[in-house]
């Protein structure tokens, strides 16, 4: 709140949240095509707060008690998948982990999709838990609609929901699979109601096209499937002039910067466009929907920490996730790949939660890709590394 105050960083993304929130504030103020660019949640909540705050003051303790709460959501479903013992590991490792910090002194999604999305998987796991099925409906409820609050957070909310929720009820060897189906469906209709929100508001933007979330997803697919490029802008007929870059594609030197004669929300000409180079470009266009993926995790560095007086500090936390969180629990697969073989693995709950990183991936290698996206599902990993280092220390000791 003082070091790191979010109303210092207020430009590019951040920038649209914050002036999104604004224009909520006035009487009368619909979201046009545009607005939709990203989902509603966040520039909503900051709007409710703006406006009985216009020094941004309370919007500057709410990133804080997010950040506060990120910690305790990931104990909690540490807590609920392996015990009490790793519950604890979890809430400190959390308290210590450089991006759950950083993120919360920029007015952007990423914090918030961290709190939500461990939350929603914390909740589900402890529904599956309960003896009685009311209790586990109630539960699954609330988990539905944790997820639901990622989702008109940041779109990638969906498809990691989606990996989660078919790996906990098709495949997980956990409690029988009639509670899982219970659970199921009561988070799927927990999530109902604030999707609906989302949904109706966008398709509405949207001039009555159907739109669950974001009117920007074509563009993100043309902005990652159109060459080496630094950057592209959007000129739309009606005389809006957007531009969007990758910050991974600017850290891999690329300069190229094509302007498109279309709207940014233009679904149907940013997809032929970005088809049409895929077909003329078709290796081209693999290797970069490997980088896109290559860059989730290992490529680049988070932004917009690495362009800032605190880039140590992102390069620091970026170098530790790959050597404590991503190395351990990979390793941590392997260990019950090689004890228990294939099946085994599959259906653990280890498995389960990295699920979600399989509909990261899928959107990356679709779109564009960059570690701000991988970070809020990073407490997946801080779970499961935490597995590999107890189970490590027990091989070693014999002590839990």
């Amino acid at each position: 709140m003082h070091h790191h105050d979010p109303r210092d960083y207020v430009y590019a993304d951040m920038a649209i949240y914050v002036d999104l929130a604004k224009r909520f504030t006035e009487a009368g103020y619909e979201p046009g095509v545009a607005d939709m660019a990203h989902p509603l949640g966040l520039p909503t909540v900051l709007s409710w707060l703006y406006a009985r705050d216009p020094s941004m003051q309370t919007m500057v303790y709410f990133q804080f008690i997010v950040c506060a709460l990120v910690p305790l959501a990931v104990g909690g479903l540490a807590w609920v998948a392996f015990g009490a013992g790793s519950g604890k590991l979890a809430v400190a490792a959390s308290s210590l982990y450089v991006p759950f910090v950083d993120y919360g002194g920029y007015f952007l999604t990423e914090i918030h999709l961290a709190f939500t999305f461990a939350l929603g998987v914390g909740l589900a796991l402890f529904a599956v838990r309960q003896k009685k099925v009311a209790l586990a409906v109630a539960i699954g409820l609330l988990a539905g609609l944790a997820f639901s609050l990622s989702q008109v957070t940041k779109v990638m909310g969906f498809p990691a929901m989606a990996c989660f929720l078919f790996f906990f009820a098709a495949i997980w060897r956990g409690p029988p699979r009639r509670i899982r189906g219970v659970v199921l469906l009561a988070v799927v209709l927990g999530a109902v109601p604030i999707n609906a929100w989302q949904f109706s508001r966008c398709t509405t933007a949207n001039h009555g096209h159907f739109c669950l979330g974001t009117t920007k997803g074509a563009s993100d697919f043309l902005l990652g499937h159109y060459g080496r490029i630094y950057s592209m802008t959007w000129h739309d007929p009606g005389g809006e002039v957007i531009w969007f870059g990758s910050p991974s594609a600017a850290q891999h030197g690329y300069t190229e910067r094509p302007e498109m004669d279309f709207g940014l929300s233009d679904n149907a000409k940013n997809l032929q466009m970005g088809m049409r180079w895929i077909k003329d470009n078709p290796r081209s266009a693999l290797f970069l929907s490997l980088e896109h993926v290559y860059d989730l995790f290992f490529g680049s560095f988070p932004w917009p920490s690495v362009a800032t007086n605190y880039w140590l500090y992102a390069a620091g936390g970026h170098y530790l996730f790959i050597t404590l969180l991503f190395f351990p629990s990979c390793v941590r697969l392997l260990d019950i790949l090689r004890r228990d073989g294939p099946g085994a693995l599959l259906g653990c709950t280890e498995v389960l939660l990295l699920a979600p990183l399989i509909g990261l991936v899928v959107t990356a290698a679709i779109g564009t890709g960059e570690p701000r996206y991988r970070f809020p599902f990073d407490s997946l990993f801080i779970v499961v590394s935490i597995e590999f280092f107890r189970n490590f220390r027990m091989r070693r000791t014999g002590a839990a």
